[in-house]
């Protein structure tokens, strides 16, 4: 599935090379109809999750920045973590196109009623995306969960200047304690 956007003539070129390339690499055109189901419920399907919490299925999505050079060692690292877990689905997208590379999203679903079980689960996906060559992020951005990881990934002098900016707009500790990079625990 596939979005583009712009001026008609170049979304309409795009989608025409696109489609070029997916032949040639022996994939289907399916329309816009994923797409446009997908649109209809982007902002309300993510509730099903609660519900589905009530009968002791998890699920959950970590994004992941990867340089294309690296793709194909991180999606394949992180899903077999995630698969070895028995009766656990794993569904794995890319979006955001870069010259550079893209994100992957993975999807988890599995039969989970246990908080302390699902931590250790979470942790392990983090640990192979680290492994793997990931970033903990893309856009959704890191909080309280990535929070140990932050030093290591970004650095300790990147850290501090993070926490420099953090003290500086907000003295007081107010917007989003604990919450954005984990830098006030």
């Amino acid at each position: 599935m596939g979005l583009a956007q712009g001026e008609k003539g170049f979304t309409g070129n795009l989608k025409k090379k696109v489609k070029k390339i997916c032949k040639s690499s022996g994939a289907m055109y399916i329309t816009g109809y994923p797409a446009k189901k997908w649109e209809h419920g982007r902002y309300t399907d993510p509730y099903m999750r609660e519900d589905l919490n009530d009968f002791g299925i998890m699920i959950d999505t970590l994004e992941s920045a990867v340089t294309w050079d690296n793709l194909h060692n991180l999606y394949q690292g992180v899903r077999a973590f995630i698969k070895e877990r028995p009766n656990t689905i794993c569904m794995t997208h890319g979006s955001h196109f870069y010259p550079q590379g893209t994100n992957l999203y993975f999807i988890f679903i599995a039969k989970m009623d246990d908080i302390k079980e699902y931590k250790e689960f979470h942790k392990g996906i983090i640990e192979q995306i680290v492994k793997h060559g990931g970033s903990l992020s893309h856009h959704h951005g890191v909080g309280r969960m990535f929070a140990p990881w932050m030093e290591d990934h970004l650095g300790k002098i990147q850290m501090d200047v993070l926490r420099c900016l953090k003290k500086h707009f907000d003295p007081n500790n107010i917007m989003n304690p604990g919450g954005t990079l984990g830098l006030d625990i």
